[in-house]
């Protein structure tokens, strides 16, 4: 699975949350990840963004 699947993943899990907004966390926490063992790379940006909106949601973020 590479980062544009687990974008896609992302922005039908969090509907609520405006695309912008997905973008801006997966490539965010994307560049924390480069350079680092690429294999899981993508494993571990879809948990992180998941997690970051996840507390979004969470905190009752209006879209």
């Amino acid at each position: 699975m590479g980062i544009r699947q687990v974008l896609d993943k992302l922005l039908q899990q969090f509907p609520q949350v405006p695309a912008t907004t997905v973008h801006a966390v997966v490539d965010d926490v994307h560049s924390h990840m480069t350079g680092r063992i690429r294999d899981f790379v993508p494993v571990l940006v879809e948990r992180r963004s998941r997690d970051v909106l996840r507390s979004m949601v969470g905190e009752s973020y209006a879209a």
